[in-house]
C-alpha cells in the first residue's frame, strides 16, 4: 500500500522506478548481489533449571557435564547482521537424530531426560539468503548417570551378591557337618552302651515326646515290645525316665 498503481518505470539499463507515498524509490536488480558469507554459529546463553551458567571456560573447552535429571536450555546465533531475523537454524544430537532438526528462525532448544553418556550435540545456522555454515557449532554433552548405573555401583552390587552368597553356600555346608558331627556324637554314645538299631530308632522318637501310641504307628510294632526296647535301653544306660534320655541325647546330639 506504499506505492501507487501504474507508477512504475524500467529503463533502457534495466534500473526500475517505483512512486510512492514517500516519493520515488529506484535500484538496478542486477546489482543485487546474494550474501555469500557463511555464518558463525555463537551460543550466547546456557540455562539449567533457569539458572545462566554460560562462563569463559564454555567458551574454551565447548562441553558440559550434567546430571541425569537435568533440565537445560541453549541459545545460539548466525554471526551474520544482513537481516538477522531471516537467519535460519537447524541442529541434531549424533547419538539421537539422523537428520537434522529444523528449527526456523528459533534461536533456542530445550533439552530434558537425555540418556547417561556422551552425546555431541551440533547447531548449524544460515544467513539471510540460506547460505548455510554446515560445520555448524559442536557441543559436547557428558550426562552423569544415576548411582545405580555407574560401574561402581554394578561392581559393588557383585561383590555384595557373591559374598551373600558364599554366606550361605558357607552356612548350608556348616550345617551339614555339624549334623554330620552330631550323628557321629550321638552314634558313638549308643555304641558304648550297646543300644541296638531298634532301640536306637526309639530312643530318638521317644526324646521328640512321641506316645507310645505314635511309635506303634511309625514302627509297626507291638506296644508290649516298645516297652521292652524302653525297658533295655533305661537299663543299659542307668537312667530312669523319657527326661533323662532326651537330655542324654540332646546333650550328645551336638
Amino acid at each position: 500500500n506504499q506505492f501507487n498503481a501504474g507508477a512504475f518505470y524500467k529503463n533502457k539499463n534495466g534500473k526500475l522506478y517505483f512512486g510512492g507515498n514517500r516519493g520515488l524509490d529506484f535500484f538496478n536488480p542486477k546489482e543485487i548481489k546474494l550474501n555469500i558469507s557463511i555464518p558463525n554459529i555463537a551460543i550466547t546463553n546456557f540455562t539449567k533449571f533457569d539458572k545462566n551458567i554460560l562462563s569463559q571456560d564454555f567458551f574454551i573447552k565447548d562441553s558440559i557435564i550434567l546430571n541425569y535429571k537435568d533440565s537445560f536450555l541453549f541459545e545460539f546465533s548466525a554471526l551474520n547482521f544482513t537481516n538477522p531475523n531471516k537467519n535460519k537454524y537447524a541442529y541434531k544430537i549424533k547419538e539421537y537424530h539422523k537428520n537434522w532438526i529444523e528449527l526456523g528462525t528459533n534461536r533456542s532448544i530445550i533439552f530434558n531426560n537425555l540418556n547417561p553418556g556422551e552425546h555431541e550435540l551440533i547447531i548449524i545456522g544460515s544467513n539471510n539468503d540460506s547460505v548455510w555454515n554446515r560445520k555448524g557449532k559442536v557441543i559436547k554433552l557428558f550426562i552423569k548417570p544415576p548411582f545405580w548405573m555407574t560401574q561402581w555401583f554394578k561392581f559393588l552390587t557383585i561383590i555384595i551378591t557373591l559374598i551373600i552368597f558364599s554366606f550361605l553356600i558357607f552356612k548350608f555346608i556348616r550345617r551339614k557337618q555339624d549334623q554330620i558331627l552330631k550323628n557321629i556324637s550321638l552314634k558313638q554314645f549308643f555304641d558304648f552302651y550297646k543300644i541296638s538299631n531298634r532301640e536306637q530308632e526309639i530312643a530318638i522318637i521317644l526324646s521328640k515326646g512321641k506316645t507310645y501310641k505314635e511309635i506303634e504307628e511309625e514302627l509297626f510294632i507291638s506296644y508290649s515290645t516298645i516297652k521292652n526296647h524302653i525297658y533295655n535301653i533305661y537299663k543299659k544306660i542307668g537312667i530312669k525316665n523319657r527326661g533323662e534320655l532326651k537330655a542324654l541325647i540332646e546333650k550328645y546330639n551336638i
